[in-house]
C-alpha cells in the first residue's frame, strides 16, 4: 500500500502544478508504462545510446547505456561522484536521475536538451518503485 501512496502522492503533485502536460488518467497505465522496458526504448535507445554517446566500449564516462547492457551498468552502481546511477527507491540520490532533471543547463543530460518532462516523471517513478528490470 505504501507503494500506491506514493504513486498517488507524485502524480497528484506533478499534474496539479502543471507540470505534466499529458497527465494519465488511469494509474494502471502509468505503471505499466513506468517500466524499464519503456525507459530503455523511449529514453535510453533514442537519446542516449543512438546518439553514440552511451554505446559500446568507448562510451561517454564509460557508461554504457545500449539495449541488453543498460540495467546492468546503472541499477545499483556506483558514478564517478561516489553516487548510484540508479539508487532503487531513491531518485534524489541517483546520480542519472539529478542530471536528466536538472535545471542547469551545463549539467542536463542529454546535452542536446532536456528530456520532456513525461519522461522525467516516468523515471522517477519507476526509481521510486524499486527500479525493477522489468
Amino acid at each position: 500500500m505504501k507503494n500506491i501512496l506514493i504513486i498517488i502522492s507524485f502524480l497528484a503533485i506533478s499534474c496539479s502544478d502543471g507540470i505534466v502536460s499529458e497527465c494519465e488518467t488511469d494509474l494502471s497505465n502509468i505503471v505499466i508504462n513506468s517500466n524499464f522496458t519503456s525507459i530503455q526504448k523511449n529514453i535510453f535507445n533514442k537519446k542516449c545510446a543512438t546518439s553514440g554517446c552511451h554505446t559500446g566500449t568507448f562510451a561517454a564516462a564509460g557508461l554504457d547505456l545500449s539495449e541488453g547492457n543498460a540495467y546492468k551498468n546503472i541499477v545499483g552502481v556506483k558514478s564517478t561522484l561516489n553516487l548510484m546511477y540508479i539508487e532503487p527507491g531513491n531518485s534524489s540520490n541517483s546520480y542519472l536521475f539529478k542530471r536528466v532533471s536538472s535545471q542547469n543547463i551545463s549539467e542536463v543530460m542529454p546535452p542536446t536538451g532536456r528530456l520532456n518532462q513525461k519522461y522525467i516523471d516516468t523515471l522517477k517513478l519507476w526509481i521510486e518503485n524499486g527500479a525493477p528490470n522489468n
